[in-house]
């Protein structure tokens, strides 16, 4: 990762010239204080001035003079207490802090910045008071065809290498259906050919340009659509949507973009943080060591939304003594979801990830396929059909993870379960999995690479029934059974779902052309396997299949979702 905001990458940005907007937004941040006074208190800022009636407030304020006093965030105070309010209302503890309270005051120069800052921690009422953190440099198929990657994209593929995201890819709701995912960084070309997003999949500013090919490859591993060229996203039927934390708007905050993701997603729904600071050393780390983005991620979790945040590539130990207990959970807890890199043969820490009890799980940091950059394949110069082959660094770690998340939250709610809170997913996803190996471990920790079938077990999922996610009209389509041995079992379809509670479980099945298909018994081993043509009638052509088997009398097993085509 390269510094708050952008991961570490071995290949040269592409699109809009930085330079000029990285100089304009580092010179602002390195003459700005970000201001937070203590939530016992009340105070806002109107036309540059710092107001209120405690006299701790009045006293900032007059330190703070003629110096302009802006809010931190754009939105209203009334928008931000709605947030801490849905916290609050979920019992979250610590409380969300009052996020009205955080000012951006501006200075003419960096070194009165620092003096500021220190200055203005010593005052009462004063939560924190730091320098600005600044960016840093980052280090339907159109012609001519595309290839399909799809087959070189192991880390979704089975352990010990992948996920097995691309084997539950027809388990109902595991593609992410009706969960709203929302990915924070600097930009991204949203109309590539694989991924077919527009300006309306934005919250809340329109990006400046920065970079855009780091945010079309999280895009490709998470979104990337199932047809025959490019690749293939883990959860390609996600409600996808980008905020950008650089915007013609608002400038540079990452924060800012952490809030507005919040404020637009719901419990259960995902934010992706693509973004790092640096730390006490210069180091990069995780973007929440920035008190304001700890504090706008905490508001977030409280919420009930997930936060997947990527490690950072500065090669840290987080329980190192230089961050003063800042990634000790027993000290202060985000509740996010914090990602290394692994290795992809073996999963073992890369050089650059950010390791240690802190970091809760790992991707693939290295030779990711994937949308955006070129390397791999470039139609002249549109850079809608650019893709990549070694997208690497926790950049491409933590879209492996957000899709396994997605994924379990898709599945939940599609067989009308609870989804788990962000503290019960991440313990979750601490516990299962395919492990970092041990003597690695031990020189710090990166934490398991995630196991779908594993997690879906974790939270009580029901299994049974295995096939893929498309169908081809008048082709055989094969399914896989599993139960009891010797077990019968039904095979029922339907064009619609609907959740109907039943003594066997959960029928997720709807009544449109609702009917049973085949029957049987499982094997000694407790297996079977299904074939059958599928019916080639064209006004079924891009509808979806909905399967289900009743085991005996006993159970019913997951859904499945087809795609006809």
């Amino acid at each position: 990762m390269l510094a708050s905001g952008f991961l570490l990458l071995a290949i040269a940005p592409q699109g809009v010239p930085a330079q000029p907007w990285l100089d304009a937004a580092r010179s602002a941040a390195e003459r700005s204080v970000v201001l937070k006074l203590d939530d016992a208190l009340a105070a806002d800022a109107r036309d540059g001035v710092l107001l209120g009636v405690a006299p701790e407030v009045a006293a900032v304020a007059q330190r703070l003079g003629g110096l302009a006093v802006e809010r931190y965030f754009t939105q209203s105070p009334a928008e931000l207490a709605e947030l801490r309010l849905r916290g609050l209302g979920r019992g979250a503890w610590p409380p969300p802090p009052d996020l009205s309270l955080y000012f951006r005051v501006s200075t003419e120069t960096p070194a009165a910045a620092a003096a500021l800052a220190e200055e203005l921690r010593r005052l009462p009422g004063v939560a924190y008071a730091y320098v600005a953190p600044a960016p840093a440099d980052p280090p339907t198929d159109i012609p001519p065809v595309t290839p399909d990657w799809t087959q070189f994209q192991d880390y979704f593929e089975a352990p010990t290498r992948g996920t097995r995201q691309y084997a539950l890819a027809g388990f109902l709701g595991a593609r992410g259906r009706n969960v709203r995912v929302t990915d924070c960084e600097y930009a991204w070309v949203y109309d590539h050919e694989d991924i077919e997003l527009n300006a309306g999949r934005l919250v809340g500013g329109t990006p400046v340009g920065l970079f855009s090919d780091h945010g079309t490859a999280v895009l490709g591993q998470l979104y990337a659509q199932d047809n025959d060229y490019g690749v293939t996203g883990g959860v390609p039927q996600c409600e996808m949507y980008m905020a950008t934390e650089y915007a013609t708007q608002f400038g540079f905050n990452p924060t800012q973009a952490i809030i507005n993701a919040a404020l637009s997603s719901q419990a259960g729904d995902v934010i992706l943080l693509e973004m790092q600071t640096s730390g006490p050393t210069g180091a990069y780390v995780p973007e929440e060591w920035t008190q304001a983005s700890f504090d706008a991620i905490q508001s977030a979790t409280a919420a009930g939304i997930h936060v997947v945040e990527a490690g950072g590539n500065g090669g840290m130990n987080l329980d190192s003594a230089v961050f003063g207990g800042a990634f000790d959970v027993t000290v202060r807890d985000s509740r996010a979801v914090i990602v290394g890199a692994g290795s992809a043969m073996d999963h073992i820490s890369l050089w650059f990830t950010s390791r240690g009890s802190r970091v809760d799980c790992q991707g693939w940091g290295e030779s990711v396929y994937t949308a955006g950059y070129g390397n791999l394949f470039q139609a002249g110069s549109d850079d809608r059909q650019d893709y990549t082959s070694n997208f690497s660094g926790t950049s491409s770690a933590s879209p492996i993870v957000t899709s396994a998340v997605v994924a379990l939250q898709g599945a939940m709610e599609a067989h009308g379960m609870t989804p788990p809170t962000p503290l019960q997913l991440r313990d979750a996803l601490r516990v299962t999995g395919t492990p970092q190996p041990p003597l690695n471990a031990a020189m710090g920790r990166i934490g398991p690479l995630p196991d779908l079938e594993a997690l879906f077990d974790w939270f009580g999922l029901p299994q049974g029934l295995r096939h893929g996610p498309r169908a081809v009209l008048g082709g055989l389509f094969t399914l896989e059974l599993s139960g009891n041995p010797s077990e019968s079992w039904t095979l029922y379809r339907a064009l619609d779902t609907a959740l109907t509670p039943t003594p066997q479980g959960m029928r997720v099945l709807g009544s449109n052309h609702f009917a049973s298909v085949a029957s049987g018994s499982l094997s000694a081993a407790g297996t079977a396997t299904y074939t059958t043509q599928v019916p080639n009638r064209s006004g079924l052509a891009g509808r979806e299949a909905y399967l289900q088997a009743l085991f005996g009398s006993a159970r019913w097993s997951n859904g499945g979702a087809v795609t006809l085509e």
